[in-house]
This record gives structure tokens, sequence and C-alpha cells, in this order.
């Protein structure tokens, strides 16, 4: 028996630290937490603790597949597979070859080695803008770099709030530290547009646990900024010395939002916005944890900037915690090779979000996909699957098992689980970077990211100096390239493959273009965005419809992760979508009937579930459903659609409007 030091690299800001057990054969035994670990301390999701389902899963890809005439997949040999790919890439320009990656590995070789290889293509790359792109750039404008608040301090803050953020079920490792700031009298206040398990544990443990009508974030932050200067509770001196349009930004929200208005857009009472800023204008220490999804609506970059402006006008602008990747500050190159580009090679990525609709106008010849289930994550998923699946479009899927995505591919490569590869590990929540190793045998004739583009990039006619090498010699290239970012010790551990909380640097700004906290910008002024934060109404991007769609991350599945394993499927559950009893009861709707939900996009057949967490006007779906249970054999990206929204040309997910149609 021998266990090893590992990570998760689940998309999920806890990256835990875990103990993988393997036998004399390499094959897994056991994971356990990590109690080294200075986040997760030893403990693993219900998820994370199950991944030896996906490792052992019988309907795990183990051989290279190509399509056949009759548009089967016949089992190939590796080298059978790459002839084939070598051959359709070198009979192609370089800009008519697309990669396609994103995170459904976390891993810095993962995700980033095989852009080396699209680049030493002069190929063309995607912006990667599905996520969070729309609010880091609306923090990013106000608050520059995104280090933020360490979240291991939050224990020494007596006013928290969470916006916008279901921490109990996206980060189950920040509970016990919130469950001690309460035990210490912290006071914990939780907004959110459904009653999340979150709000439910803050309203039990006495805190403020607010429902607040979507799109109205940026309302109520402007609203309590106007009481921040009304109460006397702005950081007068913070505005002066660290802030630039301090006072400009003062008389901009006088009376930009009263507090009617505030009633009246958020679907609060007035006297709930006047006790939410007593609690917080109280405080002596507030800090915020802002999350990531409300950013994905019309105006999502905009609601980012109106609260991060909130923070620093009450002088707790470093209290503010979103992500933590700028913490990390370690140069990519030798993984992206950005200098192997060649120079006649179209510069720049294209979006992301609409990345179906350029595949649909035949532009490109080739498309490369790795830890990535386009066909499901990505909006306007209809498009997506059409641009896949044209003739002229030769796509080849790393992936574990046969996704939807997969299905739609010319030639399938199996790649390794996470606990078969070498990596790099940085989260995006936390603090820790991990070096792991594989602790557990290949299974099958599965390569990692870093063999599979590697072969790629070989058959294709690079020069070795593009794809020689290993995965572990990469790693340690990287971290050698920025030896100058650790302290010995933490260098001596990394080597050893330990879990490495990294120090924080010391900068003399802020990160932004005047260096200081920025509530007027003009560099959003010059692009043509309001040069200090407003409201505007979320009027769905023009599109028509009933209700809002809100998707919602699920308790038993990760994104798409776990769609092909029959333990985590039987706990989700048949594919329902949820609604207030009394928009059922208004609709003629009952629980358990099949109704459809669609608009100008398509469609999906669904059972109602009566649920009261859900606010009136809207229609809940809980993760990515099993498509094999939906008449229409698609998931909810089919009614996303790929318009950008107001910054970092990200999704307008939650601005999705569709009507609802019984069958009966």
């Amino acid at each position: 028996m021998a266990v090893r030091s590992s990570a998760c690299f689940f998309d999920c800001p806890d990256a835990c630290g875990m103990w993988v057990e393997s036998d004399e054969q390499g094959q897994l035994v056991s994971i356990k937490g990590q109690a080294e670990h200075a986040w997760s301390k030893g403990t693993l999701c219900s998820k994370t603790s199950l991944y030896g389902d996906v490792v052992r899963a019988k309907n795990r890809i183990q051989t290279p597949l190509i399509r056949d005439a009759a548009g089967g997949f016949q089992p190939a040999t590796w080298d059978q597979a790459l002839e084939l790919i070598g051959s359709k890439l070198k009979a192609l320009p370089g800009e008519r070859i697309l990669g396609l990656g994103y995170s459904g590995n976390m891993g810095v070789v993962a995700r980033k080695f095989p852009e080396r290889i699209i680049n030493a293509l002069g190929g063309t790359l995607t912006d990667g803008t599905i996520c969070d792109s729309t609010a880091e750039a609306g923090y990013r404008t106000v608050l520059g770099r995104t280090i933020g608040f360490d979240l291991q301090e939050i224990e020494s803050c007596d006013v928290i709030v969470l916006w916008g953020n279901d921490v109990a079920r996206t980060m189950t490792h920040l509970m016990p530290r919130l469950k001690a700031a309460v035990r210490r009298g912290a006071r914990v206040i939780a907004l959110d547009i459904v009653r999340t398990a979150t709000l439910d544990w803050v309203s039990k443990h006495g805190g403020l646990a607010l429902r607040v009508h979507p799109g109205s974030d940026a309302a109520l932050a402007l609203a309590l900024c106007d009481l921040a200067f009304q109460d006397r509770a702005a950081d007068l001196k913070f505005l002066k010395d660290h802030c630039v349009g301090g006072a400009e930004f003062r008389a901009h929200v006088a009376g930009l939002v009263s507090m009617e208005q505030a009633s009246e857009i958020t679907g609060l009472q007035e006297s709930a916005i006047r006790e939410l800023a007593d609690v917080i204008h109280g405080a002596r220490k507030p800090m915020f944890k802002l999350g990531i999804g409300w950013g994905r609506r019309r105006f999502g970059g905009m609601a980012l900037r109106a609260a991060c402006s909130y923070a620093a006008v009450i002088g707790a602008a470093e209290n503010v915690a979103w992500e933590s990747g700028d913490h990390f500050d370690l140069d990519l190159g030798l993984a992206t090779g950005e200098d192997l580009r060649p120079t006649e090679a179209p510069k720049g990525p294209i979006s992301h979000i609409q990345v179906g609709r350029a595949m649909e106008t035949g532009r490109f010849g080739a498309t490369l996909v790795w830890c990535h289930n386009p066909a499901v994550t990505v909006p306007d998923s209809g498009a997506v699957r059409r641009g896949l699946a044209r003739e002229d479009n030769f796509v080849v899927v790393h992936e574990l098992f046969m996704t939807a995505t997969a299905e739609l591919a010319d030639v399938i490569l199996p790649a390794t689980s996470f606990l078969e590869q070498f990596d790099l590990l940085r989260s995006y929540g936390q603090r820790v970077l991990n070096f792991v190793a594989p602790s557990i045998a290949v299974q099958g004739e599965c390569r990692s990211n870093f063999e599979a583009f590697a072969a790629i990039g070989k058959a294709a006619g690079l020069p070795e100096s593009a794809w020689a090498g290993s995965s572990e010699e990469l790693c340690r290239n990287l971290l050698q390239v920025n030896r100058g970012r650790f302290t010995d010790d933490e260098w001596t551990r990394l080597q050893a493959h330990e879990p490495v909380e990294l120090h924080g640097k010391d900068y003399d700004d802020w990160g932004t273009p005047s260096g200081k906290v920025e509530l007027f910008s003009q560099a959003a002024k010059d692009a043509g965005l309001p040069a200090m934060a407003e409201y505007q109404p979320d009027d769905g991007g023009g599109h028509s419809g009933a209700f809002w769609l809100l998707p919602g991350p699920s308790k038993f599945t990760h994104n798409s992760t776990f769609l092909h394993s029959e333990r985590h499927l039987a706990r989700l559950g048949p594919p329902t979508v949820s609604m207030h009893p009394e928009d059922a009861e208004a609709e003629g709707c009952q629980g358990g009937e099949a109704v459809r939900i669609h608009n100008d996009l398509g469609s999906l057949t669904l059972k109602v579930a009566l649920e009261d967490f859900v606010p009136r006007g809207a229609l809940h779906i809980s993760g990515f459903v099993d498509e094999t249970q939906v008449p229409e054999g698609c998931n909810v990206n089919q009614l996303v659609n790929g318009d950008l929204n107001d910054m970092g040309e990200g999704s307008t997910q939650y601005s999705t409007r569709v009507s609802l149609t019984r069958l009966v």
C-alpha cells in the first residue's frame, strides 16, 4: 500500500487537500481528507470523497476512438488516432484551428499546456469568459488586483456579508470558520435571490437572511452608499487618501436610489434595508464575501462595481473577498507558449460565450477540446452543437467519458483523471498552492493533457521545442521560473509535494490605473461605460418570457463531471424545474406534472417541483440535467442566449427569460 499527497482539481474555490491510498498495482483504494492542508483541514465534500466513482467507472473511455463511416466509434491505437489528427491539422492554416478548453480540470498544466500547442499552430483560442469574467471586470475596475481579504482571518470580523454566495453548498470549508466567528459574536448577513442553504443557516444562527429581486444588487448597494454618507458612517479619510473620485461619488449617489426606490426594486421592506445599514455601519470590522454568479446578468459588472464601491465608502475595501487568483502571481508563459505563436497568426482570442456562432459559420476546419464539455456548459449550446456537428469541422475531444461533446467528435482521446498526472493547482478562493504527483497508476491507455497534446503537436509537425519534455519537467520548470515568489521553506515543501499556503506579497498600490481605489474610473469612461457605478434594470436583453430562468449548482453533481456516475445520477434524481407554489397555481400546474420550458432558442420538458425557496416569477433548475431523461435531449444552456453583458464579455445566463407551457 502507498499513501500520497494530492488535491482536488474540480472547479471549486476550496481546492481541498487529500491523501490518496493505492494498492501494490497502483489502483485506487481510498481518498481521505488531508489534515495538513491549511484550508480544508482534513475534510472533503461529498463529491470529492466519491471521486473514486469517476476513476473506476466502467463506462470510462480507456482507448482512442475514431468515428467510422456509419457514424459510430471504433477502437483505435494512439498511433492511428494521431496519424489522422496530424494529417487533418497539417492541411489547415492555423487560423482555422480552434482550441476549446476550460475548467473541467483546474490544473495549470492540464488547462494551459494545450494552449501552448494551439499557439504554436497559430490557432484560435477563446477568451474563457463563461464563468467569472464579468465579476472580475467589475471588481478590478474599483479595487484592482483580485487578492482581497484572506478568508483565514474571517474570525476577526464582527460583521460578515455573504452577497450572492451560497457558501454552504459551494464553499463548504468556509462554514466552520463562519461558525467560529458566530461563536465569537459575529453577525452574519446573507443576500441572495433564492432561499439558499446559506440563507437558512444564517437565519437559524441569528443573522440577517435577505432575499432580493433578481438583478437588484446595484440598486441596494448604491442606496447603502447614500445611507453611509447620511449616517456619517462613510470613512472620509480613506476616501480622501486612498480613493479616486470620492467627492464625485458622494454627489453621484446622493438621492440616486432612495429608500423607497430601493425597497421597490429589491423587494425588501424599507425597515429591512435600514436594519441592514445599521448592522454594517455599526461594525468594527465588516467584511464582504462577494459571489461569482450574480455577475452573469445583463449589468452584472455594474453590480459588482456598486458593491465594491460601497465597501470602499465605509473604509472596508481591504475586507472584500471575491477571488484570490492574483495572490499567487505566477508567470505561466512556459505553459501557454505565447512566444511560439507565428507572427502572421491572428491576434487575440474569440468570444467563448459566442463560440457556437463562430463555429456555425464554418470558420473552423478543426476543433480541439480539452477540460471542457462545451455542448453542455456554454451558453447557446444549440449553436455549439450545430457547430461541432458540421461535416467540415474535424473535432478531437480529450475526455474521460462519452459526454455530449464527445458524441460529436471525430476522434476521442482517453484522458487521465487528476489522480493520474503531475500538475500545479492554485485555488481561486484561498491561498494554498499544490505541486501534485500521480497518486495512482494510469488507467488503460489514458494520457494526460500534456502527453496527449504533446503527441498532437508532434503529429502536426511542430518543432520539438514546442512539445518536448514531460508534465513533471514542466511543473518543475514553472516553479523554477517563479522561484522568487517562494520562501526557502515554501520551496522545500513544494518540492516534497506538500500543500503550501503562500505568504502574501506587499504592494504599494491597488493595481488600478491610478494605483488607488477607483470610485470614478477614467478607464471605464474611456471604454464607453459609466465612470461611476449605476443601477440599470435588467431588461432580459430584449428577450420575452414570463419567468426568469435561474439555474443553480447541484448538491449532488459538479458541473457536468458526475453525469456519467450511476450513484450521482441516482442522488440527483429525475430532472425537474422548481417553481413557487403560487406561480404554479396561477399557471394551473400540479407538482410532478410535465411542462415545457421554452424560448426562441429551444425547450426543455421537465417535471414541476413545488418549492417556496424559488421567488415568484422565476424558475429554478438544479445543476445540469441527465439529458437521457429529457425528451429534447439537451440541457439548460440550450435556453441561454449568447449575448454579452456590460463588462468582461461575460454571460447573461441569469437574464434568461422563458415561458412555461403545460402539456395536458
